[in-house]
């Protein structure tokens, strides 16, 4: 994946969800089960995956982001690019998006991996 540095020597732009169909489409796929490791439950063209993780908040001295999930998805309005979303701990409505240029031609194959390495269990 892209160095840390691709997206932390500029800062992210903090969106609310309504400003993200993608994210706002993802919320719709999120498992019931936490047993479970994928659900297929959205049809549409975007491409993403998302990761779902408790609320961290990093203490004092740690040098890593305060997060609740995880995404990355194609920009869908550019093939060729990617950006990577992290949300807010503390209000799940706000997420902090990183743009990850020319990273969606990279994300397409590692997520044509993850389904095919899963579909073939």
């Amino acid at each position: 994946m892209a160095s840390r540095s691709v997206f932390t020597d500029s800062e992210g732009e903090k969106k609310r969800i309504t400003e993200l169909p993608v994210i706002e489409e993802s919320n719709k796929s999120i498992p019931q089960d936490k047993n479970m490791w994928f659900y297929d439950g959205v049809s549409s063209k975007n491409v993403w995956i998302r990761l779902n993780y408790q609320p961290f908040i990093p203490g004092q001295g740690m040098n890593v982001w305060g997060h609740k999930d995880l995404i990355v998805y194609i920009d869908p309005d550019n093939d060729d690019n990617a950006f990577l979303g992290i949300q807010d701990p503390q209000n799940q409505n706000v997420w902090d998006i990183h743009l990850l240029p020319d990273y969606g031609p990279w994300l397409v194959k590692e997520i044509d991996m993850l389904l095919y390495m899963t579909a073939a269990m």
